[in-house]
């Protein structure tokens, strides 16, 4: 019977390590500036900060695809943080070495 995946598992010390970064950078700075970006463009399309022809074509056009762009790419980072907890997790449960 074939399988989709591999029947081969390696876990190094080096995996656990890249999968710790990437935590902590979805935790943490990549997140962040996100959210800060989403600050900032929702405050730029305030008329009473920024008004005029530009400022209207940012915030009826601009702003909003880029905005739920970024919601999009957050709630995927989300669900990769998820699974890569999992898989830690995993790794331990099945008596590897969790870093």
């Amino acid at each position: 019977m074939s399988k989709d995946v591999s029947d081969r598992v390696l876990t190094t010390s080096q995996a656990g390590t890249l999968i710790n970064q990437m935590l902590a950078q979805i935790q943490g700075p990549v997140t962040e500036s996100l959210n800060r970006l989403q600050q900032l463009g929702d405050q730029l399309s305030d008329p009473n900060v920024w008004d005029g022809g530009h400022a209207q074509q940012f915030r009826g056009q601009i702003w909003p695809s880029n905005k739920a762009a970024d919601q999009k790419y957050l709630q995927q980072l989300q669900q990769l943080q998820q699974w890569l907890k999992q898989v830690h997790l995993n790794i331990g449960a099945a008596g590897g070495t969790q870093y």
